[in-house]
């Protein structure tokens, strides 16, 4: 050891006393001995118990390392191998075992997050497949995309993560100023930021716009069920706005109260699932069922006995662009990916894999499931918005509309306060010159815009794959792919080494690359033919 062998003079009891050079010998050999106790001891604790090692990491961290011992400003080294313990981390410092949520509950958060009433124009979009006529043999094509966009936007939501492994940061926005905004630090900050605010700001105005859509059919149709056969759906998008929107759009302050109503929303998309797959199997909507009368919502689906099931003649592949563009709304969920990977315990890259591939698949099995259902069931008939298709008289999908309508209204803040604090973001409006009254004109303003957007705009399909086009495809791909770039700029590479991590991370920067040039292609192709088909 590299000790000075003066002896020191250390205070006990009040009284200063002189430590002899035999007793310095034993101070040391009995401060390793606590040392290498300290060490066993933490390694038993850990085989028997991980998440108290976890909590208890806040307080004390081992390293092995020099350590230091302050006598009244003089210092005395002591170099050893043992893992010694310090107290008191700051709170402000980063916890490396990530938080305290475990793998199958960020999964189930993940798929709520992932699952949503989006997944209802999906049928419309494998009808789209066909050229003057479906038949079942559409669904093999459609799974075969489903099962690569959604393997796609997983790869990516898993790059995200890596970003915040390599970086530290937080959120969608801290690993954009961690990355890509400190690469470009010759820009004024505001500017760094302004791209993120901009994108998310653009698709939270699309999220509005669908649900408005989708409330505007779903209380026509409650509304004829009920009895009223001359409600219109402007009438029904006035109503709904006026009485529900407007109120919470204007005078909820805090987000919280629409916790339990999540959970609302999450058993109406299920109750609506449920319906689907029994009405595609009891034959209510076929020939001689009890809602075939209505000829608006007969299926022109092509009998098998009429057509090989292995013959693609009908298909139609620029169909298939515009489903990879709502499949991309569908799959979006990127910005959320830092929080999932900071919420996860334990989080290392392995971890957040299994909560990322474990996810992707049954929201993928979900929307399959969906469109098939929905797709099988009517065909070339099915409409952009599935719900619209069947009986305004069926009770079992009546009651789906009521869960449905309801618990979106409820939670339509949600994406709504993300649109006004964009905007706010994007006027760069500082906060204390925000009072409730300029709140309240800005919130009625948005609000009065989106609701004259879906006046006119009905087809929630053609929305939905616009926004998967445009703004989603830069969330999911293009923001993930600058971000991985510029933080793989930032690492040291081996050049020689190509099992090392470095060298992995120069290999996905590239696929990323690659990857998201592929997505912007059929981004741009679907959004074009979703504006053709839509304005027709």
């Amino acid at each position: 050891m590299n000790v000075s062998w003066k002896s020191r003079q250390i205070p006990t009891c009040g009284e200063t006393k002189t430590l002899a050079l035999p007793g310095r010998r034993l101070f040391y050999v009995i401060v390793a001995l606590l040392c290498l106790r300290v060490e066993r001891t933490s390694a038993f604790v850990h085989e028997q118990s991980r998440r108290t090692i976890r909590r208890d990491s806040k307080r004390f961290h081992c390293h092995s390392t020099v350590s230091s011992y302050n006598f009244y400003s003089k210092r005395v080294q002591v170099t050893t191998t043992a893992h010694l313990l310090r107290a008191s981390v700051s709170d402000d410092q980063p916890n490396k075992s990530g938080g305290t949520a475990s793998v199958p509950n960020l999964v189930i958060s993940l798929v709520k997050s992932i699952v949503g009433a989006g997944v209802l124009a999906l049928p419309a979009s494998i009808a789209g497949l066909g050229q003057s006529e479906a038949s079942a043999v559409l669904l093999l094509p459609a799974t075969v995309i489903l099962i690569a966009i959604g393997a796609i936007n997983a790869y990516f939501f898993r790059l995200v993560g890596r970003v915040c492994r390599m970086t530290g940061a937080t959120s969608y926005q801290d690993a954009w100023d961690k990355t890509v905004a400190l690469e470009n630090s010759n820009r004024e900050p505001t500017s760094k930021s302004s791209l993120i605010a901009i994108v998310v700001t653009l698709k939270t105005v699309l999220s509005c716009l669908a649900f408005s859509i989708i409330l505007a059919d779903s209380f026509q149709s409650i509304a004829v069920a009920s009895g009223f056969h001359d409600a219109t759906r402007g009438q029904a998008l006035m109503a709904v706005t006026t009485v529900m929107l407007l109120p919470l759009c204007t005078f909820l302050k805090d987000l919280k109260a629409l916790t339990p109503f999540s959970f609302l929303g999450l058993l109406g998309v299920g109750a609506t699932i449920v319906s689907m797959i029994y009405r595609c199997f009891d034959g209510s909507y076929r020939d001689g069922g009890a809602f075939a009368l209505s000829t608006q919502i007969q299926p022109l689906l092509s009998s098998t006995e009429n057509n090989n099931l292995l013959s693609f003649d009908n298909f139609n592949a620029f169909g298939g662009l515009v489903l990879a563009c709502t499949l991309a709304t569908a799959f979006v969920a990127h910005y959320n990916a830092p929080r999932f990977y900071n919420e996860l315990e334990n989080n290392t890259e392995d971890r957040f894999d299994s909560v990322v591939s474990w996810s992707y698949m049954i929201s993928g099995t979900i929307f399959m499931i969906v469109a098939a259902s929905g797709f099988l069931t009517f065909g070339l008939a099915s409409s952009g918005f599935i719900l619209n298709s069947y009986s305004p008289f069926d009770p079992l999908i009546t009651v789906s509309r009521v869960a449905l309508a309801f618990s979106i209204a409820l939670t339509y803040p949600l994406p709504f306060f993300g649109l006004r604090d964009g905007v706010l973001d994007i006027l760069q409006i500082p906060q204390d010159q925000t009072n409730d009254s300029y709140i309240t004109i800005l919130s009625i303003g948005l609000l009065l815009g989106v609701t004259l957007a879906a006046y006119f705009v009905k087809d929630v399909a053609m929305v939905l794959s616009v926004g998967g086009g445009t703004f989603s495809t830069a969330i999911s791909s293009v923001i993930p792919t600058l971000m991985f770039r510029s933080a793989v700029k930032h690492q040291d590479l081996k050049k020689n080494d190509n099992t090392s991590p470095e060298s992995q991370n120069a290999f996905d920067a590239q696929l990323s690359n690659v990857l998201m040039w592929i997505c912007v292609a059929i981004g741009a192709s679907g959004v074009a033919i979703a504006l053709q088909n839509g304005f027709r």
